[in-house]
């Protein structure tokens, strides 16, 4: 039996708002109706604009309406019809992505047609609201949740095949792309440094007056630096801590701070000529409260009159009375 060579037909999906034309296509069976499934399963596909346009006039609650301007044809008259009817419409009026007559046979051919088709409308001011919203889609996500894991990876490894050996140039077409590129993807906040001159403007603006916040301009003096490290040393120090702790012989020595304790264990190993495993740890003390019969009772802020809080102590002493 031979095979029907006449089964092809060009089509037209139309706008039911405006009732005109949106998308031209050419196909057999039940192609046409192939493009409003695709958005239902949500499947963007190759052509974004005409996806975002269904989707559209899906979400407003109206219905995409189908014409069949030729049926019963072979496939080069569906070509050419295809083709025509697209030059008398104007593709930019179009979602098709090329002027037609070639099908989506994905050759280099198509692709450099479809490069200039869209640089073309960009050239004359035409962005398609299918383009607007797809930006509008895909902001602030990633590249997997606009396309789907299995597509983006897809995507991923043929653009690395494609960038691989090649210079930044070489991608990006030009010397002046390449560093724009480079200047968009490096570090945040490498784009807003400020130049020499703004710097020492400022710094000039600024020199002789009192600091807003922090301290910049001077240097301090030995004076001011003694009076600093002693209204925050020692039992100033809201970090500070007094310790009590009950030796072997059940006696209670108190210590003000970790270097009392440090110094008090040094001699006290010195003397029982303690080594090794068997010495003093004051910080191992410290630590795990009880040590080789020793144990820390009490720890609490070495100034009172601080307002201090310190949960980290009040949960070791919880601990250590389990």
């Amino acid at each position: 039996m031979a095979k029907n060579l006449n089964k092809y037909y060009v089509y037209l999906l139309l706008d039911p708002i405006n009732n005109r034309p949106f998308y031209v296509g050419k196909g057999q069976n039940d192609r046409m109706y192939y493009h409003e499934k695709a958005v239902k399963k949500d499947k963007i596909g190759g052509n974004k604009h005409l996806y975002f346009k269904i989707k559209k006039i899906l979400n407003s609650g109206n219905n995409i309406q189908y014409k069949k301007i030729l049926i019963d044809a072979d496939e080069k008259t569906a070509y050419k019809l295809e083709k025509l009817t697209i030059k008398n419409i104007g593709v930019k009026n179009l979602c098709n992505l090329t002027e037609g007559g070639e099908g989506c046979t994905g050759t280099v051919e198509v692709r450099h047609k479809q490069s200039i088709a869209m640089k073309n409308r960009h050239e004359n001011g035409y962005i398609s609201s299918g383009l607007l919203e797809f930006n509008k889609y895909r902001k602030g996500k990633t590249i997997e949740e606009v396309y789907g894991v299995s597509k983006a990876t897809e995507m991923k490894m043929q653009m690395s095949i494609n960038r691989k050996g090649k210079t930044y140039e070489e991608i990006y077409g030009s010397v002046e792309n390449a560093n724009k590129e480079i200047e968009k993807h490096s570090h945040p906040r490498k784009q807003f440094r400020m130049s020499i001159e703004n710097r020492k403007k400022i710094g000039d603006l600024r020199r002789g007056k009192p600091a807003t916040k922090g301290f910049s301009g001077h240097s301090h003096t030995d004076d001011s630096k003694i009076q600093i490290s002693s209204k925050t040393s020692g039992n100033n120090n809201p970090n500070s801590k007094t310790y009590k702790i009950k030796t072997p012989t059940d006696n209670y020595i108190e210590f003000k701070g970790m270097k009392e304790i440090i110094d008090f264990f040094a001699e006290y190993n010195k003397q029982n000529n303690l080594y090794g495993p068997a010495k003093i740890s004051a910080h191992n003390l410290i630590k795990k409260i009880t040590l080789k019969n020793w144990s820390v009772v009490e720890i609490r802020p070495a100034n009172t009159n601080l307002k201090y809080h310190d949960m980290y102590i009040q949960r070791k002493m919880r601990k250590s009375t389990k």
